[in-house]
Formats: structure tokens, C-alpha cells, sequence
């Protein structure tokens, strides 16, 4: 999916089934409160997916993109992940790790947060799929093998799938599971897109069927690249335990805080609110592994300054701190540090309002573009940690084109472009022929926020070396929310973010959706029509030609100046080991393959 970040900066949610599909469907969830947040307050706003019935189809030729103006310069290739240290595997052990909050709940079908989401797949893990973590294809987990005809999926699952109390896993709990998840009264947050009746590109299930012990069958009301993944919707809830229990008071449910029965490969110790919540070993895993280490804790801390001192004094053994915390946890002596090249990152942008004439003027956008020094913005907002953009495409994502222009800091580019479109430079202002004034340009962000300040003072002064006056405006989390979706809302450029997707012709869910996700208005039917092939294109290879034409076609049209995108983070005491390398990460296996050489 992609998520919204407007000064709420969170760690990268760990993969699942329940991520994996919100990876694949785009779907506006209620607003809770950032549960990691490092800088500034509010809560990342989740877009809506509509999807309306589409036409399959392969296209006949790739269209022709007009040569985009910024001259290309390649992106520096980083190592995903460092050399692992290799030790001989041990089993048993424990290992602590720490974060900011409690789950807000261990309920697959509820709203969560960062904490939660990390925890669930710990618990829960008989997705049908899961990702591979080089080419992002799905790979068989619980499902050995799958079938796709126009627009069904069949999975037949593998022999010997296991609940932890040895009961065995049918598609039987799968069915009973998406039944009541899909329950209008039962606030499933992704059931309108999985569903129900979206909006324009209606992709969502019309049956859900499982017609023996082993077998699923799942019709789609149109077909997408993705259907695959998508169809892998449900989480399934052990139906012997929980079919007899209230789906949505805990009171009446005790498995909603505290499952006894579960499918992944650890199961819930103990949780203490506000203090810990620990997971012990699943024995009788039998879609990942049965983890090596024997426990795992993460304790609850108020911020990363006191994680800091639990990493350094071996209380904590691993942290996901913010990039600009990053540095102080690396010169730790006991620890060892993993950046990699996420596949699903966050990343930055300053938006343009298209309802302002001038800034529906191409050759301005492109200038602003030149004139903004994202090696800076990278260096001090980002610390170093990322990499810059030239679309909405993660640039590490293997649809991901390092051939599409981007820009650079260029002032001189900036200032012939404008003068080569009429425009002049006068009293140190920029106008138009006409001697109209470009500006004063309004910047609104979401305040506090040290990273969004930093980015908003920053452009200010990269777009007055074109003569160009800016005036900053923020606001908190909740107004800024309302401006930016008011249709009348007087401001310029807007600073926001997104949390990538794994399937990036999703995006196009963005352009369509104005003004709650397409803040700026910006339209353009050539863009929406390459995602939409994109979308709908079955083979790979040619999927990715329209996602190249997408990109050409951001980067050449501005609808965003892409900034940057983080890289993963994590710190590590140099006791664990067993780290996996890969677009997803080092927790990619659920921890399972972590082990305590000491």
C-alpha cells in the first residue's frame, strides 16, 4: 500500500499476510495516533482504494513519452545489507528488543498500530503467499501451488499445516475467518476495498469459496497485475477456538488480548501493558520454521534516548531508530548496524496545487525542481540515510528504472529554463513577460515536526535564488489534514509523504483520488492510463515497460519534487546473528532465523 506520513515519522511496518494485503489494496482507514512517532504529532492518513470493474488487457505497442528535459544521472548502487557475521547456529536463547508502544490490539482485523502490526505476524502467518525478498514475486507459504484463470485464483495448500495446539489448519478457517471479516458490522478496515464496492477500478472479490480440506477458490470482479497477492486477504482465525467467541468485545473474547491458539511461529507468553510483551517458541510451526532463539521480548520504552541507554547497557538487543538517531546508536561498541535498500519505503515530496495558474506552467515546476538541493535535504533532513528520487517508484524496487531523469542542483539550469520561457528576473524577483510577480509561493507542512521544518526553511531559501519569495505556513496534524482536503484551501506547495507500495502501479489510486490523497489536483490521462496497463498487464516484463513510462512521465511533469526515500535501519547487539539480506528486510522471516551466538 501506500501510506500517507504528514509529520508522524514511524519504523517500517514488518511483512504479513494482514501488511500484505494492505501492501496490494489501498484503503482509507480511520485516523488513530502514531504509535512510534520520533518527530512531530499526528497520524499518517491510510488512502482509499476504489476499485471498479476493469478490462483485462496486453495493450499493442508501448506508448511514446516525449524525451523528458532534466539530463539523467545514475544513482550510486549500495549493498542492501552489510556481510553478516557467521557463527555456527545455535538454538535457544533469548533476545529483547524495544519500542515506543503497546499494540493497540492483537486482533488481525482491527485497527492497530506500528506495534501491533509488527507483533501479528509473529502470532499469525498462514498467508497464502509470501514475498520474495529479491524479486518480490510471490512464493508458496501456506499455499503450495496456486492456479490463475482470467479472473479466479485456486490455492491448494500444503499437507501438515498445524495450529499450535496440533489441530491441523483447512480452508475451512479460512472461509469461516473471511465470512465474519467480511461482515459490514464487524469494522473490518479493509473490507471496502476488498469487498465491497469500490470506486473506479473494482477489483474486489465477488466469491470466496472452499470447496475441500485443502483447496481455496477466489473470483475477482476484474483482473489486476497483483490478483495473486490480493487474493491472499485473509489472516485465518482458528475457527475450532474463536466460533464461539465474540469477534469484537474483549471482554467477551479473552484470544482477542491474549490468542492461546495461533499459526505462526510464536505464541503469546506474556504481555505486560506499558512494560513488555514477550513471545515464546512455536514448536509445532509449520509454515516458517520453528524459531531458533526461544523468546523474544520487546519492552516498551517512552522514547529512543532511554532505548539508547537500554541498547548500550545490553538491556535491549535490537532498535529501529530514527535516521537522525541512527548515528548514536551506531557508535555503540557492542552493537552492529544494518541499513538496507527497502523495496516499501517512506519517502518525501513537495507537492504543487495545480489550481494555481502559475504552477500549472511545466518549465516553473521544472525550475524549482533544478534549483533544490536535494543532496543537502538528504545529507541533514535524512542524515545521509536514503536515497533520492525521480518518481514515486522506491529506487530500490525491481520495477524501479535508473534510467528515468532526474534532477540536481543546478542553478544555472534553473535560470535558462526560465529565461528561455520568457521569464525575467527583475529587482531580484521573478515575473512574467507581463511583469507579473511569481509568488509570493505559499509552503504549508505539518508542525511540530523537525524534519518537515527543516525541509519547508530549506526550499524557502533554494527557490529565493530564483527570485521567488516563500511563505511558510504549518499547522497541526488535524488542521492540516482538514486544509489540505478543503476543494478551496489557498496554498501553493504542501510538504507530505508516502510509505511505498510493493506493487507501485497502485499509485495510480493516488492520482484518481482528489482532493484526499491527490492534495494537488494534478491530472494528467496519460499517467492514469500507463498505471492503468500496468495494472491490468499479467506478464511481468511488460508490466514493467508501462511502469517506465510512468516514471518518464512523473519525472518529466512534476507533479511532485521528489526529495528522498529512507533506507531500513536497525541495530543489533553483536550476540545475535542469522540476519537474512533482502528488500524486506533483516525481520523478513519473522525472526526465525535470528539465533544468540552468545
Amino acid at each position: 500500500m501506500v501510506s500517507r506520513f504528514q509529520g508522524c515519522l514511524t519504523r517500517p511496518a514488518k511483512s504479513g499476510s494482514l501488511i500484505l494485503l494492505m501492501v496490494t489494496i489501498l484503503v482509507l482507514l480511520m485516523l488513530t495516533a502514531c504509535s512510534d512517532e520520533v518527530a512531530g504529532t499526528g497520524t499518517p492518513a491510510q488512502p482509499s482504494v476504489s476499485n471498479d470493474r476493469g478490462t483485462r488487457t496486453t495493450g499493442n505497442g508501448i506508448p511514446t513519452v516525449p524525451p523528458p528535459t532534466p539530463t539523467y544521472t545514475p544513482l550510486p548502487v549500495k549493498p542492501t545489507l552489510p556481510p553478516t557475521p557467521t557463527p555456527p547456529v545455535v538454538v535457544g536463547g533469548k533476545a529483547t528488543g524495544a519500542v515506543l508502544r503497546d499494540p493497540l490490539t492483537l486482533h488481525p482485523y482491527k485497527e492497530n498500530n506500528a506495534s501491533g502490526q509488527q507483533f501479528l505476524p509473529l502470532l499469525y502467518s498462514a498467508s497464502l503467499v509470501r514475498l520474495d525478498p529479491v524479486t518480490l514475486q510471490p512464493q508458496p507459504s501456506a499455499a503450495a501451488r496456486w492456479v490463475v484463470e482470467d479472473t479466479t485464483v485456486t490455492f491448494t495448500l500444503k499437507d501438515g499445516l498445524k495450529w499450535s495446539d496440533g489441530r491441523p489448519i483447512t480452508s475451512a478457517d479460512y472461509l469461516w475467518t473471511y465470512q465474519q471479516a467480511a461482515k459490514a458490522e464487524n469494522g473490518w478496515p479493509l473490507a471496502q476495498a476488498a469487498v465491497y464496492k469500490p470506486d473506479f477500478n473494482n477489483t474486489g472479490i465477488e466469491s470466496y469459496q472452499a470447496p475441500d480440506p485443502r483447496t481455496l477458490v477466489i473470483k475477482f470482479r476484474g483482473f489486476s497485475s497483483d490478483i495473486v497477492s490480493r487474493a491472499d486477504v485473509i489472516e485465518p482465525l482458528p475457527s475450532h477456538i474463536w466460533g464461539t467467541l465474540n469477534w469484537n468485545d474483549p471482554a467477551k473474547n479473552p484470544q482477542i488480548k491474549a490468542p492461546t491458539v495461533v499459526s505462526g511461529p510464536w505464541k503469546l507468553k506474556e504481555w505486560k501493558p506499558d512494560i513488555s510483551i514477550t513471545f515464546e517458541r512455536n514448536p509445532v510451526s509449520s509454515i516458517y520454521p520453528a524459531p531458533r532463539l526461544e523468546s523474544l521480548t520487546f519492552n516498551v520504552v517512552p522514547d529512543s534516548q532511554v532505548a539508547l541507554q537500554k541498547v548500550k547497557t545490553g538491556e535491549v538487543d535490537f532498535y529501529s531508530p530514527s535516521p537522525a538517531e541512527f548515528n548514536g546508536f551506531s557508535q555503540l561498541p557492542n552493537v552492529q548496524t544494518y541499513t538496507w535498500g527497502p523495496a516499501r519505503p517512506t519517502w518525501y515530496f513537495a507537492g504543487f496545487n495545480f489550481q494555481k495558474p502559475d504552477l500549472q506552467d511545466k518549465t516553473l515546476r521544472q525550475a524549482l525542481a533544478w534549483a533544490t538541493d536535494y543532496q543537502g535535504i538528504l545529507d541533514k533532513q535524512g542524515s545521509g540515510l536514503g536515497r533520492q528520487l525521480n518518481s514515486s517508484l522506491s529506487p530500490w524496487h525491481p520495477a524501479f528504472n535508473p534510467h528515468t531523469a532526474r534532477y540536481n542542483l543546478n542553478l544555472a539550469k534553473a535560470q535558462e529554463l526560465l529565461k528561455q520561457a520568457g521569464y525575467i528576473q527583475q529587482n531580484n524577483r521573478l515575473t512574467t513577460k507581463a511583469g507579473k510577480p511569481i509568488g509570493p509561493l505559499k509552503l504549508i507542512y505539518n508542525s511540530p515536526s523537525p524534519l518537515y521544518e527543516g525541509l519547508a526553511n530549506t526550499l524557502k531559501t533554494n527557490f529565493a535564488s530564483l527570485g521567488i519569495v516563500v511563505e511558510l505556513r504549518n499547522f497541526d496534524y488535524e488542521n492540516y489534514q482538514k486544509f489540505l482536503a478543503s476543494p478551496n484551501a489557498d496554498f501553493d506547495i504542501f510538504l507530505s509523504g508516502w510509505r511505498a507500495d510493493y506493487s507501485p502501479e497502485n499509485f495510480v489510486d493516488v492520482w484518481h483520488a482528489v482532493p484526499n490523497l491527490n492534495s494537488g489536483s494534478y491530472q494528467n490521462s496519460r499517467l492514469l492510463d500507463m498505471y492503468t496497463k500496468a495494472k491490468n498487464e499479467p506478464d511481468t516484463a511488460r508490466r514493467k515497460e508501462w511502469l517506465d513510462q510512468a516514471q518518464a512521465i512523473e519525472a518529466e511533469e512534476l507533479p511532485y519534487i521528489f526529495l528522498y526515500a529512507e533506507e531500513g535501519r536497525l541495530v543489533v547487539n553483536k550476540r545475535l546473528a542469522g540476519f537474512t539480506p533482502g528488500l524486506l528486510g533483516p525481520e523478513q522471516n519473522r525472526y526465525t532465523d535470528w539465533f544468540a551466538s552468545k
